[in-house]
């Protein structure tokens, strides 16, 4: 056989098994990637919740109406926990941990939407001329289930990042196995080729 003949194959079978072992290499470590995209969506989700709650406590404190598009703000980043909810699913089927985690932090987040969307209204009185006083009690409820909120969304990140490092442990050791068969392979061939 041609020597050039048997380096272009030589060269075509390793490029195919590096652009395999690549490709694998991708497919696993898609899962960490997803995890941490989801930890990006509820962080954007947390700074809406931060800036509906200054903007409430701002016009309360200046006696003026609050917006509409205060309570359209509530519902906009609410797709957000739908997204993360169904992205989530196949990996809190294997982490009791992470399931419970996000059940709690799933709660919190719309018990919280539900209590803001309760006191805008209340303060708007729909038709009336001045807005009424905040409600005391509804301020306290809400300000509870925020610092409950908080620790939720603590507790969600850090499970959904120790899933998403356990992941990549796996890519990791995984691709190292793909690398050394495929070498292993390439000396194979060269040595069938030889």
């Amino acid at each position: 056989m041609n020597i050039k003949l048997k380096i272009g194959i030589l060269s075509g079978i390793l490029l195919l098994l590096l652009l395999i072992a690549a490709g694998t290499f991708m497919q696993i470590s898609k899962p960490a990637d997803t995890l941490e995209h989801q930890i990006v969506q509820l962080a954007g989700y947390e700074r809406n919740m931060l800036y509906v709650r200054g903007t409430v406590y701002r016009y309360g404190a200046a006696g003026a109406h609050i917006p509409s598009s205060v309570i359209g703000a509530l519902s906009k980043y609410e797709p957000t926990l739908v997204a993360v909810e169904y992205a989530a699913e196949k990996y809190m089927e294997k982490d009791t941990a992470l399931r419970s985690r996000l059940s709690g932090y799933f709660t919190s987040a719309r018990s919280i939407n539900a209590e803001f969307t309760t006191l805008i209204n209340d303060y708007n009185q729909l038709g009336a001329a001045k807005p009424k006083p905040f409600d005391e009690k509804k301020v306290e409820t809400i300000e509870k289930l925020i610092g409950t909120h908080v620790n939720d969304f603590d507790a969600v990140s850090g499970a959904l990042e120790s899933v998403a490092v356990r992941y990549r442990k796996q890519a990791a050791i995984l691709s190292g196995i793909l690398i050394s068969v495929t070498w292993l392979l390439g000396l194979f061939v060269t040595w069938t080729l030889v």
